[in-house]
């Protein structure tokens, strides 16, 4: 998808919100007016013409993410989640939860153990267009440190739901609420019909490929003892 942009003065208003939408589902045409910048999404050419409100790179960051979570859920070929993920063994895994359950403490906490934070916050899980083991494909976007990204593309081993505990657990989740865990972590840039839809169905493709399973912890990083034992002798764990 082509981006063509340019920047004008600033909006005198602080904070980032979306002012104006308008969704043209025949044409799959996305309009939308926000404080950081304007934009005209054109699904089906895979072009996007927007003007940034200021040169600041948050803003450039903001229509990027945007633009991703469109084209990803017109295309179905991935899913954004609100979520942190790292890589141990050269396989991915991706922690979710609720706001303040601890997705980027586990991320940052998986540094004792030798794993590599992949993202703070934001994760795409990828290839499910294709018949394949879904993907983590890292993001080249701000992290909270001021640091990007570096591009990678890993196999994703297990997707946990966090919840806060006083015992380390791993536990398995039915069908159902794999699908409500990632459908409610997914990121939608424009909360219409068709990519609501195209959300639920890539919650379902990735429910039936990669196990999602509740990872109780104490915000220690010896929660990785549980997630060891879950793989044990699991068919997709590390050989």
């Amino acid at each position: 998808m082509n981006v063509r942009g340019v920047a004008r003065p600033g909006y005198p208003r602080a904070g980032w919100e979306v002012r104006d939408c308008d969704v043209d589902e025949a044409a799959r045409v996305v309009r939308m007016d926000c404080t950081e910048w304007s934009a005209i999404f054109d699904l089906r050419g895979r072009t996007v013409e927007a003007e940034l409100s200021s040169t600041r790179r948050l803003s450039l960051d903001s229509l990027l993410k945007t633009t991703l979570q469109l084209v990803a859920l017109d295309s179905r070929s991935g899913l954004v989640l609100h979520a942190s993920a790292v890589e141990r063994h050269g396989k991915a895994f991706v922690f979710c939860g609720r706001s303040g359950a601890g997705k980027t403490a586990a991320a940052f906490l998986s540094r004792d153990t030798g794993a590599k934070v992949l993202a703070e916050e934001m994760a795409y899980v990828g290839g499910l267009d294709r018949d394949v083991v879904p993907e983590l494909l890292t993001l080249p976007f701000w992290q909270t440190d001021g640091t990007t990204t570096v591009p990678e593309r890993l196999p994703v081993q297990r997707i946990y739901a966090l919840e806060q505990a006083p015992v380390d657990a791993v536990e398995p989740m039915s069908y159902g609420a794999q699908v409500r865990v990632l459908s409610s972590a997914a990121s939608i840039g424009v909360r219409a019909r068709p990519f609501m839809e195209a959300a639920l169905e890539l919650s379902c493709k990735v429910a039936q490929r990669v196990p999602v399973k509740v990872l109780r912890f104490r915000k220690s990083p010896d929660f990785w003892s549980a997630i060891d034992d879950d793989l044990k002798g699991d068919a997709h764990g590390v050989g």
